[in-house]
């Protein structure tokens, strides 16, 4: 997935980059003329469907959130959408699984080596 800087000017979202493109840009460019200046963003009453399809669609871990006139609101990240999406009972299970294998692991540390 791809990580990115957004560019912000006077609260305003004007652009976004990379960490591949920004490393690889010229030291003395400036950042908003490296920047896409015309980055994926929702409005702050998108629907949960369409800021999971914009992140996948565009392979994203994070999505800024802007208001009028492109005023960055926050940033959405894929964590977020997750515990938006996920049911609470998958995460549960999820805790059973990582104690479970905790405690195999566990039991192989403290055993006699059988050879």
């Amino acid at each position: 997935m791809n990580r990115s800087v957004h560019v912000v000017r006077e609260d305003k979202l004007v652009g976004v980059i990379g960490l591949p493109a920004l490393l690889h840009a010229d030291p003395q460019a400036l950042l908003g003329d490296t920047a896409d200046p015309d980055p994926v963003r929702v409005s702050c009453d998108a629907h949960i469907t369409e800021i999971a399809v914009r992140m996948t669609d565009n392979n994203l871990v994070t999505l800024p959130v802007v208001g009028d006139d492109d005023h960055l609101l926050g940033v959405i990240t894929v964590d977020d959408v997750l515990e938006a999406t996920v049911p609470e009972d998958w995460w549960d299970r999820v805790e059973d699984v990582e104690d479970t294998s905790r405690s195999r692991r566990e039991t192989r540390r403290t055993e006699p080596d059988k050879n």
